[in-house]
Parts: C-alpha cells; structure tokens; sequence
C-alpha cells in the first residue's frame, strides 16, 4: 500500500522543463539546471531526488524511462529507489578512492554533495565505528604482553640458584582512549545530523540507522573555523588510512557547511548519471579491462601518441592512451563494449516537452530521422570504438582471442533489450558497431544485485546479424 508520504513527490524525467521562475536562479546555482537556448527554456540535467523549500520532492527518472512510468505511482517509487541504490553504490566506489588521500579538499568540494557525504559518512560508521584516538602508555603488572625489552631497560633482575634471572616486576604496553577527543565529538554531531537528514527521506527512512550520540559540544558558524584547525592539524600527522579517509570526509563537510541546507534546497542525486551507467556496465558483462590485465597494456601500447622531437624539444615523449569502457569474453565471443548514456527515442516535435538533443542537429529539418540522429554516438566516438578492436586483433593470439569472434557493441539504456541498427565507416568497412538497448529496469536490479546481464549477451549471441 502506497505509503501517505510520497503524497508530497512529483516524478518528471532527466531533461524535462522547468518553469518555476522563483526557483531557476537557486537550481542553476547547484548545476542541476541548464538552459537551452533554442527552445529559451530551462531544463534538468540531473537524476535524483530535489528537496524544494515548501517540503516538496522532485524525482528526476533517468531520461530513457518511458514517459508512461510517470503515470504509475508504483512502479516510480520502485524506479526512484533502485535509481538511488545505484548512486549509492557508484559513490561509494569513488569515494574509497578519493578520500584515502589527503587531497585538494577545496577543489574536490564541486564533487561532492551532501547527499552522497553523508551516505559515505553513515557507511563508514557502520562498519568501523566512531572516531579512536588512542595513545600507549607502560603498565607495571598489567594483562597484556609483558614488554620485555622495556622491562629489562628498567627494572633489575635477581639471578636464581640456577643462574636463571628474575625479575618481581614486569611491564607492559596498554592502549588507551583519549576521553578529551573533540574530534570524535564532531564525529558524533555530524553523524547525527545525517541520520536525521536521511530519516526525512521518504525512500530512506526504512534503510538508513536511526542515530542520536550525545556530544559535548554543537557546531555553530563561531566554532567551526577551529574545528577544521583542529582536523587539518591530526591529518598532517594521520598515517591510518580509514582515519585519512574519515578526516577528509569530515573537513569536506564542515568547509561546505553541508550540515545546513543550502538555498534551502537539498539534492540526493547526481549530475552525471552516465557515469553510472558506464559502471552499471563494467559490473553487467564482467568489465576484464583491469589495471594489470594483458588488455591494458596492449591498448597502451598501441593507442598512446608517442611525440619524437627534436633536441631542442627534449627528445620523446609520451601521450595518455584511449581507454574502453568494457571488454569481455563470453562464450565463443570476445566483445568491446562502449556504455552510452543516451535517449534512443522518437518524440513529436509538435508536443515535446522535454529537451530532446544531446548532439546538435539542423534546425531546418525536423525529420523523426534527424531527431533520433541527435542521440546517436559521434564520430569521435565511432573511431575510438574501431580503433579498440583493431588494436585487440593485432595481438588477439597474444591475448588468447584468436579464435573467438569479435563483436563491437555500444549499449544504451532503454525500456526493454533490443537490437536497433550498426554503424559502418568508410574507411573500416570490416569494423561494424552494432547498437543495442538494454533494459535499464533489469539493468538496475543487476548492478544492485552484482550480476552479470548474460541474459543480454545470450541474446546478442542469438541475433542473426
């Protein structure tokens, strides 16, 4: 039963108009909202939830779901959580990363919302627990392991009749907690702050822990430069890489404010959901592109420019090389895989409401053809596609894929899995790239599951094409 709380949510779709004209200067602020010229309308380019100041919710669907979705409450409330789900779990893969190090923390800043922290912050909790800062001190007679070498720096020993020595008393080291620790304060404060921040998330509230610590202390406006001080100054001297990651974590949130709603508006999404979809992909069909793998190293090989000059230029060097979303072997076939993030849709350009080119296309013809070519890959992305499988066959016995056959893909997200067409190029008549939808509804419960999508591939194996 549909629960009195997503009373207050309206779903709309990734590139719907807005026409809210108090709330465009807010939203464009938070690099949600873009503009397109053409049509003079504002438009979202972002998925996830917006908490607005009059306590309504918008849920921006990806723009691939059908518009009909949008008229069943059930199935968007599922859409709306596995959507989320799936955020979550890309974020968390980044922010391991990102906050192992003592990074640029005013540059990353843009990053990072506060949906996406506080989510970190919580998933840290849980698993390590609160803030320790501990220091060791030197226990006459205690229970843990005698040390011995200190023992014996202080304390005589009395030789035995045997001429064995002995010492009456002993010394060991013992970990205690700092009970003065403000960092574990702050700690506490924030933690409680999302956990409140979550529970009044209609999509959370079943999910996230209910947390009320009790600080010592409240941060304010007064206090905060101090604080972040304070943390700058135990990280210079922090070599514990989950407390690296933690005090990153937190001086984020404190130099942002984030605990504190911005314009009012609180966003639990993300602005670039092809990103996601391109990990939805790595996970989907087994991504075997890995740092190490024979694959790397020949696309490094054969796609970095190498730069040989003259003296006077300091001799040679050596570009960045092309990097594919996904290869995979699967049965008899080897596969290079390109995830694109577009609407492979055919609208009315006398009813739209939504921005419907990613690429532009001539405004004088306005053909279902030419509306359908504003979604498909670029020629950039074409050649890049080529040039991985022809640098994959140049080794292919090198790489163990001599006799399976090879197939070039760029998967899209759509309502259902579906084969729609190829591209071919001139000059690489031999090089075809198949286009296929992939169901994003089953995509999603994959990628929350971590389960590769072979019914797809069985599927693709099938196609006569």
């Amino acid at each position: 039963m549909e629960k009195n709380y997503h009373k207050n949510i309206e779903y709309i779709r990734e590139l719907s108009r807005f026409d809210n004209s108090e709330l465009i200067s807010e939203l464009k602020s938070l690099n949600i909202l873009k503009y397109d010229s053409k049509n003079e309308k504002h438009y979202f380019q972002y998925v996830g939830l917006v908490g607005l100041k009059d306590g309504r919710i918008l849920s921006v669907l990806p723009k691939c779901i059908s518009k009909d979705i949008l008229n069943d409450k059930d199935e968007c409330i599922q859409y709306t959580k596995n959507i989320l789900n799936a955020i979550e779990k890309y974020n968390h893969k980044r922010f391991d990363d990102t906050f192992t190090y003592n990074l640029d923390i005013e540059r990353e800043e843009e990053n990072f919302n506060i949906f996406a922290l506080y989510d970190f912050l919580i998933a840290d909790y849980l698993e390590y627990g609160l803030y320790r800062e501990t220091k060791e001190i030197y226990e006459e007679n205690g229970d843990s392991e005698i040390d011995w070498e200190y023992t014996l720096e202080v304390e005589t020993g009395y030789i035995t009749k045997k001429k064995q020595p002995v010492y009456l008393n002993y010394h060991n080291i013992t970990t205690i907690d700092n009970n003065n620790n403000l960092i574990q304060e702050v700690h506490k404060f924030i933690l409680n702050r999302a956990s409140s921040y979550f529970q009044e998330i209609p999509f959370f509230m079943d999910s996230k822990p209910i947390l009320d610590f009790y600080c010592k202390i409240d941060i304010g406006v007064e206090n905060q430069d101090k604080i972040i001080y304070l943390i700058e100054k135990v990280l210079r001297r922090t070599f514990n890489q989950r407390k690296i990651r933690l005090l990153n974590l937190l001086l984020l949130i404190l130099r942002k404010n984030l605990h504190s709603q911005q314009n009012g508006i609180n966003l639990y999404g993300i602005t670039n959901f092809h990103s996601v979809w391109e990990d939805m992909c790595k996970v989907l069909f087994n991504n075997l592109y890995l740092d190490g793998s024979k694959y790397k190293e020949v696309i490094r090989k054969l796609t970095s420019p190498k730069y040989i000059l003259s003296k006077d230029l300091q001799g040679k060097k050596e570009g960045s090389p092309l990097i594919p979303d996904v290869v995979t072997k699967y049965k008899d076939t080897f596969f290079v895989i390109d995830a694109k993030y577009y609407n492979i849709s055919i609208q009315n350009s006398e009813s739209d409401d939504e921005i419907i080119n990613d690429i532009e296309i001539n405004d004088n013809e306005n053909t279902q053809l030419d509306k359908l070519q504003g979604f498909l890959p670029g020629t950039y992305d074409i050649l890049k596609q080529i040039i991985y499988m022809k640098s994959f066959k140049e080794k292919e016995e090198e790489l163990g894929i001599i006799n399976l056959k090879k197939r070039n893909l760029f998967i899209i997200p759509g309502i259902n899995d579906n084969y729609i067409g190829k591209i071919k190029m001139g000059l690489f008549l031999e090089e075809d790239i198949e286009l296929w939808l992939m169901d994003i509804k089953k995509a999603l419960d994959f990628y929350l599951k971590n389960e590769n999508n072979i019914e797809l591939l069985d599927t693709i194996l099938l196609s006569s094409i």
